[in-house]
């Protein structure tokens, strides 16, 4: 039997952005469980609002759920964006810092890390998603790949002396293998992969992982371009 809904302070009124409620319900939900058990019905009746705002405000399901994947996946940018500053100005330390905030976002939220990573099968979603929503999921690409690739200038500049200059072909690909590297670590952390979640050479390795990505972009960076 479902449970009364009691009258509180989250009971969404006219007075209310609706609209907003719905994301952010949204993306509470799917954060652990993933798109494919968002159901708008369910929201509308713990946010006290008409079932039919859905459709007004996002079109039917798919609207809002594309919506609340593209504010997540820019809310997700920000945050790697500004976890360099919380390790102060050293290079590496910054870089570092970027790759413990992918992972612990991962590990946050994996029912949103499935389906921005794989969006076809994972969001739920049976339409292409709109231009607009598209526009600005690559736009907050854009700027997360300008920022990695700084990050990589900088901390290869410190490594290897203040009149390095880098090849910006050799950075870029350094800065692409540090976010895939980084990303493949996050996933398996925040995944827990089944087949081998509960293997014991695998629960050994799990407190290590981190430490391990972290050697391993160190000497990504320490790399020199052949000649």
């Amino acid at each position: 039997m479902r449970k009364a809904i009691a009258k509180s302070s989250t009971r969404v009124t006219a007075h209310n952005d609706g609209r907003a409620a719905l994301i952010e319900a949204a993306i509470v939900k799917m954060s652990k469980d993933g798109p494919a058990l968002v159901q708008p019905n369910e929201l509308c009746i713990e946010l006290g609002m008409s079932k039919s705002l859905v459709n007004f405000h996002f079109g039917g399901r798919d609207g809002l759920i594309a919506e609340a994947l593209t504010i997540s996946y820019e809310r997700y940018v920000e945050g790697l964006i500004a976890a360099p500053d919380t390790a102060g100005s050293d290079p590496i330390d910054r870089i570092l810092a970027w790759a413990d905030r992918q992972i612990d976002w991962t590990i946050e939220n994996p029912g949103i890390a499935c389906a921005l990573n794989f969006f076809k099968q994972g969001s739920s979603i049976h339409t292409e998603l709109a231009p607009e929503l598209r526009a600005r999921m690559t736009a907050a690409g854009e700027a997360n790949l300008r920022n990695m690739f700084q990050l990589v200038i900088d901390a290869r500049r410190k490594l290897h002396g203040d009149d390095y200059v880098d090849d910006p072909m050799f950075a870029s690909h350094t800065a692409s293998t540090i976010g895939w590297l980084t990303m493949g670590e996050a996933v398996w952390l925040g995944g827990r992969h089944v087949p081998s979640n509960e293997s014991d050479e695998v629960a050994f390795l799990f407190p290590l992982a981190r430490e391990f990505v972290k050697g391993a972009v160190v000497s990504l960076l320490e790399r020199k371009p052949e000649v």
